[in-house]
């Protein structure tokens, strides 16, 4: 769970935290709610903060991906609540690779992905969702260059080769190209450009859907600092003051009638 910590300072309230100091549990009870409202407020503006930086496809998997847990703690001294980004490493709905987005906060974690989709298998759009039958689907058989092997093969030409026989076969689906002459390996699927006239391909125009070999690169972006801040200047010492502090006094005072 990638998470951040910050203290609420409330200077001038003084004199109603030392007059609450006689009602302990008023007081905690108090301080428990202003806490989890705070990892409530975190995990309201996660999605929105992520949006200013990151193109977002799924709304719901970004809002269910920031998590917090009510305040906890016996002692006004040591209560606390926490919120961030789940990312368990092998099950549950988080699992297949998501980070929590670790690798924006500290630029020194390489991003666990390894290839870059392109806009193509998204409908022309990097915010749309990859389409299905233009996923590397690990389920289900996709040719690959590096397999194809023949006495015909020529060095530097097995990806020509491999696409003009998949041609003659009237392939349809995805296919896979080694890295080859200096171009990345990656997704492909063909066109529906064959040329014409005395510019007519051997086969028709392949599209890349997907880089293997793309230098990744993370940004640097630490939405946990970003985030707290926004929380910070909601929790002011005011707005403390008048929905925490004073309700709590009040209810000390009916108390002690």
């Amino acid at each position: 769970m990638s998470n951040s910590s910050f203290t609420v300072k409330v200077e001038g309230a003084d004199k109603l935290i030392n007059a609450l100091s006689a009602y302990p549990k008023i007081l905690r009870k108090y301080t428990h709610r202003l806490t989890t409202d705070e990892a409530v407020e975190y995990k309201r503006l996660g999605a929105g903060v992520i949006g200013e930086k990151e193109t977002i496809r799924n709304p719901a998997f970004v809002n269910s991906a920031f998590v917090f847990n009510r305040s906890q703690g016996t002692s006004i001294d040591n209560i606390f609540a926490s919120a961030g980004t789940a990312a368990p490493e092998s099950s549950g709905r988080f699992s297949g690779g998501y980070s929590g987005w670790v690798e924006l906060i500290d630029p020194s974690i390489a991003p666990r992905r390894e290839r870059v989709i392109g806009p193509e298998s998204r409908g022309g759009s990097m915010a749309g969702k990859v389409k299905k039958n233009m996923r590397l689907d690990p389920s289900k058989t996709i040719p690959n260059s590096k397999n194809f092997s023949g006495p015909q093969v020529r060095p530097g030409k097995r990806n020509v080769q491999f696409m003009a026989s998949l041609a003659k076969k009237r392939h349809k689906g995805v296919f896979i190209l080694e890295a080859e002459n200096g171009k990345h390996g990656g997704l492909y699927i063909f066109s529906n450009d064959w040329g014409s006239g005395e510019k007519k391909y051997i086969f028709p125009k392949p599209i890349r859907l997907q880089d293997f070999d793309a230098k990744m690169k993370s940004p640097h972006f630490d939405f946990n600092e970003a985030i707290v801040k926004k929380v910070q200047a909601k929790f002011t010492e005011g707005y403390i003051i008048k929905n925490y502090l004073e309700p709590a006094l009040e209810e000390a005072m009916k108390q002690n009638k």
